[in-house]
């Protein structure tokens, strides 16, 4: 898979949402053929701003590459991903470049139900970003589940975590 964070940037920006001042967060379904090619883009979380939410999956399609996902036997098959994009406002983007670090944390069941799950903020807007972007109520689709050596399924926790660092440089 590409960045994720490439697909979408601030030169996107839709002119008409930028007039009329407007942003927001928005989750959104890229359902991907067996070679990886993204076939359909379906927003399931409004920002409320129709041309954000058409260019988002308007760019996904045109951007986005992923790895094909596989069975238990190895073959390519169809699967879906699911994120969140948070549109700001030039003058928003410069709150955005402060320290912060995010932590998604949950249990993949033996069914591929998905228990357990945490997500924290920590740092700079960390209360704005847990209002538009708990990742814990995301699609609560069954996913396919982790396999034991033996092809049997198997529950794992699985931790993702991002973070923003800004150091000085020597000048």
């Amino acid at each position: 898979m590409n960045n994720p964070g490439g697909w979408v940037t601030p030169a996107d920006y839709p002119p008409e949402a930028l007039r009329e001042k407007r942003g927001g967060a928005l989750r959104f379904l890229v359902r991907i053929a067996a070679d990886g090619t993204p076939v359909e883009c379906n927003v399931i979380e409004s920002s409320g701003v129709p041309s954000l939410d058409e260019k988002t999956c308007s760019l996904i399609i045109k951007r986005a590459k992923f790895y094909p996902a596989q069975d238990a036997d190895g073959r390519s098959v169809a699967s879906s991903y699911t994120n969140a994009i948070r549109w700001s406002l030039p003058s928003e983007a410069a709150n955005v470049l402060e320290p912060k670090s995010e932590t998604l944390s949950f249990i993949l069941d033996e069914d591929g139900s998905i228990k357990d799950c945490k997500f924290d903020v920590r740092g700079a807007g960390a209360e704005a970003i847990m209002k538009t972007k708990n990742l814990c109520n995301s699609n609560p689709a069954l996913r396919e589940p982790f396999r034991g050596p033996n092809g049997q399924p198997i529950a794992k926790r699985v931790i993702m975590k991002s973070s923003l660092e800004i150091e000085d440089v020597a000048q």
